[in-house]
Order: C-alpha cells, then structure tokens, then sequence
C-alpha cells in the first residue's frame, strides 16, 4: 500500500524539530497539522459534539446519581484527619494530642485543606467540606479520563469522528464504579488523590503535544502530599516521560526538580514536626497489611467486579507495538505506569480492611481509559464499525454494573447505610457520653478513635490500634493485631478503656439475637488488653442485672460501665466503656 508521508512541527525547549509522521492510514495520532486534535477539530463535527456532550451529561449525571447513594456515610477514620485538622485550626500545630508530635494522617494536603475550612467554617462544616471535595474530584477524574481515551482513540481512522463520544465509555466506567462512588464520600483523600493523578497524566499529554509547561509536575507534587504513595507514582511518570514517551530530558528533569520541591519541603516539615521521623506512623501501623486479607485476593475481587475482569486486562493492548501505534503508546505510557505502581504497591504493602478497595479505587480513572482504549483499538483492528463498538462497551459496562448489583446491593448500600445509623448510635453518642464524664485532659483508651476524638477535643485519646501512637504503631504484628505488652496502655491508668464487643446476629422469634456466651473483642490487641490481670483488677465492675435495659444488663453482665451499640450489617458491634475504678 502506497504511503504518503506528512511534516509536522513542533517546538521542543524552545527548538524547532521536524518529525515526519505516517499518515492517516498507519493510525497516527496527529492530524492533518501535526498536533493532537482538540476539540472543534474537523475530528468534532457539530453533530457528533453535541453527541458527545449529551454522553458527558450522562456519564457525570450518573456518578453524580451513584455518589449520593452514599452521601450519607463518612469513615471513622475520617475524623481522625478532622481532627488534626481541627487543632491545626484552633493554633494546637498538626497533632492529633497536643505535645504528642506524631504524625496519624496519610493526607497533608486534605488536612490543610480541612484545617482551612475549619478555621473559615467553623468545626461542623468540617464533614460537608470533606465530602464536597470528593464528589468533585470524582467528577474531575471522569472528564480527565475521558479526554485522555479521547485523545488515543482518535488514533484510528475509522473511530476519529467518534472518538468524542466513544472516550465516554471510559468516564461510565468509572461513574458506574461502586467502590469509586462510595470512596467519593467518605470523607477521606482517596477520590482527590485520584484526581490529581488522572489530571496530571492529561497535562503531560498536552505539554508533549504542544512543548509548554502547564503544570504536571506541580500536580505530581499535590500527589506527593496527598498520599504516601504519591512520591513513588510521580517518580513513575518522571521516568516514563523520559523512557518511553520521548521527551526531552531537559523538561523531564524540570519537571523532577519541581517534584523534589514539594517532596523535600514535604520530609524536611516532617522531620521538624514530627521528632525527626522519616515517614509517617501509619507507615507502621499498617505494615504487613490488614491481618486476614491476602493483597492477591483484594486484587483479583477488584478488578473482577469494579472492572469487568477480562475488560481490565484489555489495558495492556495500547502498550502491545503490534496492535497500538507509536503515538498512543508514547501518549498512554504515564498511565500505564500509574496503574502498574498502584497494583504493584498494594501488592507490597497489603490490602486495606475498608470497605470500598480504598487502596486500588485512586487508579480507576487511568485504567478505565486504557480499557476503553484497548477496546476501541481492538475493534479498529478488526474493522468493527464505530456504531458496535459503542454498542459493545455499553453491554460490557451494563454487564459490569448489574455485576456490581449484588455488591453493592448486599454489601455496600446495607453497610453503609447500617453503619451510618451505627455511627450515630454508637460512636456519637459514646462521644458524647464521654465528653460529660471525663475531665478535660484526662486519658480515654480506645481503637475507634476518629468520631469520638474529633467530638471530644478536650480530652487525651490514646489509639491502641497505633495509628496515632508510635510505641504501639512500631511493635510486631499486623494492623490490629500488633503485640505489645497490656501494661504499655493500662500502667497509664486511663480514665476508660473502650473495647469493642462482636457477636453473631442469631435469628430469633421477635428479631435477629445473640448468645451473650459467644461475646468476643473484636481485635487481638482487645484480646489481650482483656486478659491482662490489671484490666480485670481495674476496670472490670460485675453486677446484678436490672433488667430494664437489655444494653444496661449487658454492660452489668460484661463488667462495664457503659455499653453503646454501633449497628453492623452481620453481626453484633458494641462499645464497651470500661471505667477506671478507685
């Protein structure tokens, strides 16, 4: 076949090069000026702009739908930033206890935020805040991804006018993904940091294409302060721009001095605030994963029913040089590195106990475009026509949001939505129970420490999960199940200790019950706080029942002062307050 060859220019740091570029018929990205076609283009008839805007209405309208579902719901853990945030605000510096300089939280860049909003707000807008940042990180990661599928379907000729609205496929997708939606809300800084990076791989692209600098490495840089992990993805990009997408090596390194900015500025605040401290506490607490969940096995259930499973592997197609052309493979592979970093740093560090595959949900986005572009190039392949293959990725997405249903249907909306009544019932009111009969100052011992440290600023909260304790964060052991002695929490003498009770919901009669004997701590660090002489010699306080009040009983029976239940979907979850006696 006969092929003509095209000129196109474009300014490299400041140079003029001249690159010729296959035509049309070899799939290239550029069109017929040699850049990348943009909006308006002859790529974007009237028509089928209109098409891919109603597409786009649809796509943020159904996430938008989805995120609300959940609206409801914030983690508890949540609070626990909140709560930095919230001394941070009141002049107290980033400390979850005032004077103790550890550092609890995974998100510099959201507690800031949070801490912003606390001090312009007030203390009560803090929640409404969190979750507003979300859902709109949300939405801009969906058009991120869809400008980035559209840029690489355009790649193929037959998909060129359509590649607008194809790249939506991209943007449902995700929209219809259960575990982004519920991320979104939660108060925590997944669903930005997913953003930033989706928006960050979109501005490499352009700054490729048109050899100015628009910003990617500053957000590579709000990446690094938004999770631990941000450092080691943005190193990814870097690398890529440089190794597999052709770029100049004087804007790679630019670019990387820019990312050792705020990583450096990063490290040296935490080596001030936090005693000298190279990583954050966290770090530690959570080091070998959450005990009982293989990191494989959190992997494999992700991508099979938030990403369609055989869909999610049709990502590796634009990286194939046999089936992807030069251009999208050099446009794509910043993405591609961002998944493989996230894959690869869940595989190592473990998978997370949240509900809502907390670790994987920030890469949806750039998967999702990979995916949809695998799909798109696939059927350009096999001279599919554009008509079937948006008929194609709607059955595929269908098929995955009807596969999510009973997730989400038995899972997801049901503990979320128990849970949130929970929260009420158990942690806000154990808060506020607490609040009344401590002093201020005073130590409270607990692992739930995020609703109920934020709604009593007053007092001590000593985390026996570790996550803002260092002595308990550094000993052995997975998170919650780490192996310090008992004497290291009850020789402080706090004024209550919190265990969490569980128990199977039983069926009965006249509602669901439990066996009173089969009453359990939730965690082994509960276990053998529990067991330890001093606790039983301390705090426990058996008596009669009464028989008024089935917790009241419950709380006589266990030997505790207070018993507040918090509702969980399958089981019994209780908060046993245990007061220290004189």
């Amino acid at each position: 076949m006969l092929r003509q060859k095209l000129t196109e220019e474009f300014v490299q740091e400041g140079k003029q090069v001249r690159t010729e570029l296959p035509t049309p018929d070899d799939n290239s990205l550029a069109g017929s000026d040699g850049a990348l076609p943009t909006d308006g283009s002859p790529a974007d008839p009237p028509g089928r702009s209109l098409v891919a805007g109603l597409c786009g209405v649809l796509v943020l309208g159904t996430f938008a739908m989805h995120a609300a579902t959940f609206w409801h719901q914030v983690n508890d853990d949540a609070f626990i930033t909140f709560r930095y945030a919230r001394n941070l605000a009141a002049g107290l510096g980033p400390y979850y206890n005032p004077g103790e300089h550890v550092e609890g939280f995974t998100n510099p860049l959201l507690m800031l935020q949070l801490s912003a909003a606390i001090a312009l707000l007030g203390p009560d807008a803090v929640v409404t805040v969190a979750r507003i940042i979300g859902v709109l990180s949300g939405g801009v990661a969906i058009l991120a991804a869809w400008w980035l599928a559209r840029a690489a379907l355009r790649s193929a000729p037959t998909l060129r006018t359509t590649a607008a609205s194809l790249a939506w496929l991209a943007g449902g997708l995700v929209a219809t993904n259960a575990a982004f939606a519920l991320n979104s809300t939660s108060g925590l800084e997944t669903i930005q940091f997913s953003a930033i990076l989706t928006l960050a791989v979109v501005v490499l692209a352009a700054e490729a294409g048109g050899g100015r600098f628009l910003g990617c490495a500053l957000l590579l840089g709000l990446a690094v302060w938004s999770r631990p992990e941000g450092g080691l993805v943005a190193a990814g990009v870097l690398a890529a721009q440089g190794l597999l997408a052709g770029r100049a090596w004087r804007a790679v390194l630019r670019d990387a001095a820019i990312v050792a900015l705020f990583a450096a500025t990063l490290l040296g605040l935490r080596l001030v605030l936090f005693d000298g401290e190279w990583l954050p506490n966290t770090y530690f607490a959570k080091r070998g994963g959450f005990a009982g969940v293989s990191a494989g096995a959190y992997l494999g259930e992700y991508t099979w029913f938030h990403l369609g499973g055989p869909l999610a592997l049709l990502a590796v197609i634009p990286l194939l040089p046999g089936v992807s052309p030069p251009a999208v493979r050099r446009l794509l592979a910043p993405a591609a590195i961002v998944v493989a970093a996230g894959v690869a740093i869940c595989l190592l560090v473990g998978a997370d106990w949240m509900l809502g595959f907390r670790f994987l949900v920030p890469y949806a986005p750039l998967w999702s475009a990979l995916a949809i572009t695998g799909l798109g190039l696939l059927a350009a392949r096999l001279a599919v026509r554009p008509a079937l293959v948006a008929v194609v990725g709607l059955a595929l997405i269908s098929g995955i949001w009807l596969g999510q249903q009973q997730v989400r249907a038995d899972r997801y909306v049901p503990w979320v939505s128990t849970r949130a009544v929970g929260y009420r019932n158990g942690h806000h009111a154990l808060a506020t129970w607490l609040a009344a009969e401590v002093r201020p100052g005073e130590t409270v011992a607990l692992m739930d420490i995020g609703i109920v440290g934020y709604h009593c600023p007053l007092l001590r909260i000593r985390d026996i999960s570790g996550l803002t304790d260092r002595t308990i964060a550094k000993a052995p052991g997975g998170f919650l199940d780490k192996r310090f002695p008992p004497e290291e929490v009850l020789d402080q003498r706090p004024a209550f200790l919190v265990l969490t009770l569980t128990a199977p919901r039983l069926p009965g009669p006249d509602g669901p019950r439990f066996d009173p004997a089969a009453l359990t701590c939730w965690t082994g660090i509960e276990e053998r706080l529990a067991a330890a002489p001093a606790f039983r010699a301390h705090y426990v306080r058996l008596r009669p029942p009464q028989g008024n009040d089935w917790l009241a009983d419950l709380a006589a029976r266990a030997g505790a002062a207070r018993i507040f239940e918090h509702d969980y979907p399958d089981r019994y979850y209780f908060l046993a307050a245990y007061r220290l006696q004189p």
